[in-house]
């Protein structure tokens, strides 16, 4: 297997992710523009819960099927773990919505059925693009994106226009499942050779995933409560709208950080200096995207639709969360190279028990008071992870 250098393979992954992604980025925008507030809000609610579950699948895996490329049974380990977490998941959507539980109350069953088809299809997608980041395979991931782009966001701009809300949850399920198709379709072709006959139930990446599986679960399910509160209260479903309106220019920085910190994981041992080179990378991403949004934000978000005349003030707390993510992204990758995932459960657990507090003690709830404590909650992981490496450092010198 050619290896490419860490910026020229971090590149090619960038590329991929701004192909698929920049679709989701305009599917947004389209249906901030064509939904009122209520219905974005609402779809924003759905999506959401989708991220928070398929995050529970590809946050337990995919790192370590990045990180655990060349162990023996491999393939076998990553199906039977994320077989695993699909399936709870599933149980999970279906209680809540037998429940009512929350913004559950908002769903019916023609949604929910779209529901459960986009998280299986962007489970499944989130599985994959890590098999090709583990096998440095990103130039491949740069041409399935760029076609499963260009078919997606025909069929889904329509879908959109003419669907109303119903149209645009359909359209993210098409999304995601063009993507997949194409994403299969060359990682069969150009990267991996499957023998179903040699199967072994293995489950050392199961074994290793349940304390990532706090460490992603903690936080995620935290902030799904949050926004679970929020869509209740009154003028929540505005207000939410409002917060994922503005967290597009946070995902555009994302994208950038999280391409050069996975392709960080996949190549710390073959080069040096790749941790001060995804630093400066993320830094660079991250004020570009906070000075753009700072600057341009509420004139772009008024010109997309004029419900959004007061977003201004929301725009800085919002896009800030870039700088903390981005610190507690490289630390939990550091120290899964390290083998030190522990360290990150403890450190979330703690993170979370903060932020407890904080919503506690500041209602009622807001998109600010949310952005607030998404700060925090990085903030406070990156601080009490570091403080936790270096004083194991010191206790286990080797």
């Amino acid at each position: 297997m050619k290896k490419n250098s860490f910026l020229k393979s971090g590149s090619y992954l960038l590329i991929s992710v701004i192909f698929a992604k920049a679709i989701a980025f305009i599917l947004n925008i389209l249906c901030a523009r064509f939904l009122d507030k209520e219905s974005f809000g609402q779809l924003s609610f759905i999506r959401n819960t989708v991220a928070m579950f398929e995050g529970l699948v590809s946050g337990s895996n995919g790192n370590l099927i990045i990180s655990s490329l060349g162990n023996k049974n491999y393939y076998s380990s990553i199906i039977l773990s994320c077989s695993f977490y699909i399936s709870i998941s599933i149980l999970v959507f279906i209680l809540l919505l037998k429940t009512s539980y929350g913004g559950f109350v908002l769903i019916d069953n023609y949604s929910f059925l779209l529901m459960i088809a986009m998280f299986l299809s962007s489970s499944f997608l989130g599985v994959i693009n890590s098999i090709y980041i583990a096998h440095q395979e990103n130039k491949v991931l740069v041409i399935s994106s760029f076609f499963s782009g260009i078919v997606s966001f025909i069929i889904c701009t329509l879908l959109i226009y003419y669907g109303n809300y119903h149209g645009a949850l359909l359209a993210y399920v098409v999304y995601f499942s063009i993507d997949l198709l194409f994403k299969i379709y060359f990682i069969f072709k150009k990267v991996i050779r499957l023998n179903f006959s040699r199967f072994v139930f293995d489950i050392s990446i199961l074994n290793r995933s349940f304390q990532l599986l706090i460490f992603t679960s903690m936080s995620l399910c935290f902030f799904w409560y949050i926004r679970n509160k929020l869509v209740i209260e009154k003028n929540g479903l505005s207000e939410l709208a409002e917060f994922e309106l503005v967290y597009q220019f946070v995902t555009i920085a994302l994208l950038a950080i999280g391409a050069f910190t996975s392709t960080m994981l996949s190549k710390i041992s073959n080069e040096s200096g790749i941790l001060i080179k995804t630093i400066i990378i993320s830094l660079v991403f991250g004020f570009t995207s906070y000075l753009i949004a700072c600057i341009f934000g509420e004139t772009l978000f008024k010109a997309i639709n004029p419900l959004y005349n007061d977003i201004g003030t929301l725009i800085p707390y919002a896009v800030f969360i870039i700088f903390p993510y981005t610190a507690s992204s490289i630390v939990n990758k550091f120290l899964i190279i390290h083998r030190l995932e522990y360290i990150s459960v403890y450190s979330s657990f703690i993170a979370v028990l903060i932020c407890s507090c904080f919503f506690f003690l500041n209602k009622p709830l807001s998109a600010m008071i949310l952005s607030i404590l998404y700060c925090v909650y990085y903030f406070s992981v990156t601080a009490i992870s570091l403080f936790s490496f270096f004083i194991l450092k010191k206790i286990r010198p080797n």
